[in-house]
């Protein structure tokens, strides 16, 4: 008899336990006893307002402090805001989450339509957020990472010879047969072939000073897949 009065206050102090669990996780699901209150942003999220954020992070709120999933508010973050790299999300007591937004960088417009980063992944964000001091690349989708490793050589290039002030590169072409044309910021389109192309770069860039400083006309195509020397197709005077 003893034996079975202990079990039966064991089942008893069991189930006294389970309800309390219970009553627990029901109150912990209230937002009104465990409301979010706040929201903060940190990181660079220029191209995209702190109101949208939050807006988006208040809409994937769930209940409660507790109930609220951050990992459906990460993906969801991640899959609305195209500028987004990475997002982390916390929350901190009492009634506080907590957003950090690392973005992405674009180092040129792909074809009009995209945005191209440096490892060659494109993304795709409003037109109206492209950063206007970046150059456009164009080409078949195969030339992506030969036209980000050209212009990282040729930047230094245009440095090192103290032109940058009046050439910078607005645009690099590589056709289908594999020419590259870059165009520059006074509008002037240089061919440079398929091979050797950083030499004949530094060649037209050294030489640049040189031969077009003091003309009155600005250069409107040049052409150096010469060996020996240059083409040059100058603008029209108005």
């Amino acid at each position: 008899m003893q034996g079975k009065r202990i079990k039966h206050k064991n089942l008893i102090g069991i189930s006294i336990v389970v309800l309390l669990l219970l009553v627990l996780f029901f109150l912990a699901r209230q937002s009104v006893l465990f409301p979010i209150r706040t929201i903060t942003v940190n990181g660079d999220y220029w191209h995209v307002s702190q109101t949208k954020i939050k807006n988006i992070v208040n809409r994937d709120i769930q209940g409660s402090f507790f109930s609220t999933s951050l990992p459906k508010i990460r993906a969801n973050l991640l899959k609305e805001l195209p500028w987004a790299k990475t997002v982390s999300a916390s929350k901190q007591w009492p009634g506080i989450i907590n957003i950090t937004i690392e973005q992405k960088k674009a180092i040129a417009i792909w074809n009009g339509v995209a945005l191209l980063q440096a490892n060659g992944q494109l993304f795709y964000p409003l037109s109206t957020s492209f950063p206007k001091n970046i150059p456009v690349f164009i080409g078949e989708s195969n030339t992506k990472i030969k036209s980000i490793d050209l212009y990282q050589k040729m930047t230094p290039v245009l440095l090192k010879d103290n032109v940058t002030g009046e050439l910078k590169i607005t645009r690099i072409k590589i056709t289908p047969q594999g020419n590259c044309l870059v165009t520059f910021n006074n509008k002037t389109v240089v061919m440079l072939g398929d091979v050797n192309i950083l030499a004949l770069f530094s060649r037209f860039v050294a030489i640049y000073k040189q031969v077009f400083e003091k003309k009155q006309k600005i250069p409107e195509y040049v052409d150096m897949r010469y060996s020996h020397g240059l083409a040059v197709k100058w603008e029209k005077s108005s």
